[in-house]
């Protein structure tokens, strides 16, 4: 008899990837919306390890999956997706005061529940669409003291062994295999697969008899339990997104300091004679006109037929 494969899945939550959204900071908190109605769901990336999972009740048949997700009261419903990963249960951590909450503090009550739980393997996904840190997945697998593997794409496990083969995705096309023993932590690259869509309908007959485990957390019993802030690094400032400069353009090497400088005051548009192909006109707007006019006068013969 083989032993059960524990999997617990963290997840996480962000905005409908087309919902236009403003961030604010007002006071160290967060606030967010969107122009219409708020539509938030599960990161891509997490659906991804979701999808992993799966795949691994499929292969290995004796496969326990839990996804676990820590938020703000009242967030519950998130995770009801989920459910149609064909998972076995869903866990809520409510924290009492979630604002402002890093990524140390929501690996700290992660970590914590799998230590209760217990799991083989964590996954989690590679970032998440807000502010992409990706920081969950390492402090994690630091504070539960088991090997972390990163960009994963590709994961295989040997039944009734305690061995996970990882393919990670490196730059270039390149790739890195490895062999890691369990428990361990991984965080799926989006690269790995592509998540199933989940319809309304799927949603509504999923989440009937499955119902999400909300289990309260009082964040000030949790610092105390931890003898200090759970909290360590504070969001200063969200701008606006940075505007890119536009191409300028570069001065032929062999043209002179002259011409260079006639070539980036005309805006990168190099002067030429008058019977080159292009010519900057200058001068009053007269002086302009007539040259246009002897242009196309030139240029079209039927313009000289009055």
């Amino acid at each position: 008899m083989t032993k059960m494969l524990k999997i617990v899945v963290c997840v996480s939550s962000s905005f409908f990837s087309e919902s236009p959204v403003s961030v604010k900071l007002t006071d160290g908190k967060i606030a967010t919306g969107t122009k219409g109605p708020v539509i938030e769901a599960v990161n891509y990336s997490d659906r991804c390890a979701l999808e992993e999972a799966q795949r691994f009740k499929q292969e290995c048949g004796d496969v326990e999956v839990t996804v676990v997700m820590a938020g703000p009261p009242d967030y519950q419903w998130v995770l009801e997706s989920c459910f149609c990963f064909e998972i076995d249960k869903a866990v809520y951590l409510q924290v009492s005061d979630w604002e402002p909450m890093d990524s140390y503090g929501c690996s700290l009550i992660i970590s914590d529940f799998i230590r209760e739980v217990g799991a083989d393997l964590v996954l989690c996904g590679d970032v998440n669409t807000d502010f992409e840190s990706g920081q969950v997945a390492p402090i994690l697998a630091e504070l539960l003291s088991i090997p972390y593997v990163s960009r994963a794409i590709g994961l295989s496990i040997i039944a009734g062994q305690s061995n996970m083969e990882v393919e990670r995705k490196l730059t270039r096309g390149n790739r890195q295999r490895l062999r890691v023993t369990l428990p361990a932590v991984a965080s799926v690259d989006i690269a790995a697969n592509q998540p199933r869509y989940i319809s309304v309908h799927s949603r509504i007959k999923e989440n009937k008899g499955k119902p999400v485990i909300v289990t309260p957390i009082d964040r000030q019993e949790l610092e105390s339990k931890f003898k200090g802030p759970i909290n360590l690094v504070n969001i200063l400032n969200i701008g606006p997104v940075r505007l890119r400069p536009k191409k300028v353009a570069i001065p032929d090497s062999k043209m002179s300091a002259q011409d260079r400088l006639s070539f980036l005051m005309g805006g990168g548009n190099k002067k030429k004679s008058s019977n080159g192909d292009k010519e900057i006109l200058e001068g009053k707007t007269e002086t302009q006109v007539d040259k246009t006019l002897a242009f196309l006068k030139k240029s079209l013969p039927d313009l000289n037929k009055e």
